[in-house]
C-alpha cells in the first residue's frame, strides 16, 4: 500500500480552509527531525531512505518543496541552524562530517570545509557562523562535552571548547542558544560521584569558545543520572528559559530555569511547567516575540501526545494544564520548535502512521495570544492559527 503524504489548512476551530497539496508518496520512515527559521520562513529536516531531506515551510504553512530537496545521499546525525544568511546543515557520513547550506531560495550547496570537524550532535544558530556541540569519548567510556564555532561559508572551524568540568558516563549532549553577542550552553551534567547526581547545568561561551563562566551552573537538584537527558533553551531578549524533565511528584515531569544574561539564576527553585498524569518528557522552547512557548511528548492519554504551555518572563505558567497541540489516538513524538519574526512558531514532531507503522514527519503552524488559559483545551482564545503540515 502506497500512502501519499498531503498538507492542508487548517483554521483553529478544524474547519479545513485550503485543499490537500500532494508533498510526497514515500512509504519509508522519517527520523531524526530538526527544525529551524530564518526569521521569515522555516525548514525542516530529517532522514528517510532517500538519505538526509529537507522542506521549507511558509508562514501560513505551505510547503514549499515537493518533493523535498534532497541534501545528502547517505547520512546519520542530521542537524540544521541558521547561520545567520541561510540554513546550515551538517550530517555524519560514516564518521566524516558532510555540510551544507539551503538558503531561502531552496538550492542546496554542499560545503567543503576549511578545516576538519568533528560531526555535531545539536546545531546552534549565531551570526555568520553556527556553533556545534558533540561528546568526546576520553578512556574509553567516559564522555566529554564540546562546543565550536563553525564560519559560513567556509566552515572554518574555531577553537575546541570543553564545557563539562570532568569526562563522565553520563554527561549528555550540550545544546547552545543565542542571545546575540554570546551563547548559553545546557547540559545534563553526570557526576561520576557517589550519590552518582545528574544536573542540569549551564555555562555561558563568546563565539570564539571562551568561557564567561569559571565553572557551570547548576539549575537542578540531584537527579536520577540520565546522559539522554537533552534541556532545551531559548532567550527572550533579556534572559534565558532553560527546561527539561525529571522526576516529579508521582511521574515525569517539565521543569523550567530562568538564567539571567549576565549567567545568575532567576529562580530559588525550578519552575514546573507540566505535572500531568502519565509521563511528560522532552520539552523544547522557544520565545515568539511576547512569550516562552514550551511543548513536551506527553503520556497522559495512555499514548504519545504533543502538548505545550506559554510561559511569561517573569517566569508565570500560563498553561499549568497544558495546551493539546497533536492529540490522535497514534503516536505523536519529538517534538521540535521553530519560531519566526512575528510570533509564527512551526511545531514538528513525528506520527506513527496507522496505516504504514512507520514513524512520519507532521507539523503545526501556531501563532498563541495572551488570552486566559481555557482548562487546557486549545481554542480561538489561546492559538490563534493552527495549520496541519505533512512533510
Amino acid at each position: 500500500i502506497t500512502e501519499g503524504v498531503r498538507a492542508f489548512r487548517l483554521a483553529a476551530n478544524g474547519a479545513v480552509t485550503s485543499a490537500p497539496a500532494v508533498i510526497s508518496t514515500s512509504v519509508n520512515a522519517q527520523s531524526e527531525l530538526r527544525v529551524a527559521s530564518d526569521g521569515v520562513g522555516f525548514v525542516a529536516t530529517w532522514l528517510d531512505r532517500g538519505g538526509a531531506m529537507a522542506a521549507r515551510v511558509a508562514p501560513a504553512g505551505a510547503v514549499l518543496d515537493a518533493p523535498p530537496l534532497s541534501v545528502a545521499a547517505v547520512a546519520s546525525q542530521l542537524r540544521v541552524a541558521f547561520d545567520g544568511a541561510a540554513w546550515l546543515a551538517t550530517w555524519s557520513n560514516g564518521g566524516a562530517a558532510g555540510a551544507a547550506r539551503i538558503p531561502a531560495a531552496g538550492a542546496v550547496t554542499p560545503l567543503t570545509s576549511a578545516g576538519g570537524f568533528v560531526p555535531p550532535q545539536f546545531l546552534g544558530e549565531g551570526r555568520g557562523y553556527v556553533m556545534a556541540t558533540w561528546l568526546t569519548r576520553a578512556l574509553g567510556a567516559l564522555l566529554t562535552g564540546e562546543v565550536q564555532r563553525l564560519s559560513a561559508p567556509a566552515l572554518t572551524p574555531g577553537p575546541r571548547l570543553a564545557v563539562t568540568p570532568q569526562a563522565t558516563t553520563q554527561n549528555g549532549v550540550p545544546v547552545v542558544a543565542f542571545d546575540g553577542t554570546n551563547h548559553l550552553v545546557a547540559w545534563h551534567e553526570g557526576t561520576g560521584l557517589p550519590p552518582y547526581c545528574g544536573y542540569v547545568s549551564v555555562l555561558r561561551v563568546t563565539p570564539d569558545g571562551d568561557r564567561l563562566d569559571p565553572m557551570p551552573l547548576r539549575l537542578s537538584p540531584c537527579l536520577v543520572a540520565d546522559p539522554s537527558l537533552q534541556p532545551g533553551v531559548a532567550f527572550d531578549g533579556s534572559n534565558y528559559l532553560v527546561v527539561w524533565h525529571a522526576p516529579g511528584s508521582a511521574d515525569i515531569d517539565v521543569f523550567a530555569a530562568r538564567v539571567s544574561r549576565a549567567g545568575a539564576s532567576l529562580d530559588a527553585s525550578p519552575l514546573v511547567l507540566s505535572a500531568a498524569p502519565g509521563d511528560q518528557r522532552n520539552p523544547t522552547a522557544v520565545y515568539d516575540g511576547s512569550r516562552f512557548v514550551v511543548a513536551w511528548e506527553d503520556g497522559r492519554a495512555g499514548n504519545l501526545d504533543v502538548y505545550a504551555t506559554r510561559v511569561r518572563s517573569s517566569g508565570a505558567v500560563v498553561d499549568p494544564l497544558g495546551l493539546a497541540l497533536a492529540a490522535s489516538t497514534t503516536d505523536e513524538s519529538g517534538p521540535r520548535l521553530a519560531v519566526r519574526t512575528g510570533g509564527q512558531a512551526l511545531l514538528a514532531y513525528v506520527r506513527r502512521s496507522p496505516t504504514l507503522g512507520v514513524d512520519r514527519v507532521e507539523g503545526r503552524i501556531a501563532s498563541f495570544d495572551d488570552a486566559p488559559p481555557d482548562a487546557g483545551v486549545v481554542d480561538a482564545g489561546v492559538v490563534d492559527t493552527l495549520s496541519l503540515i505533512h512533510i
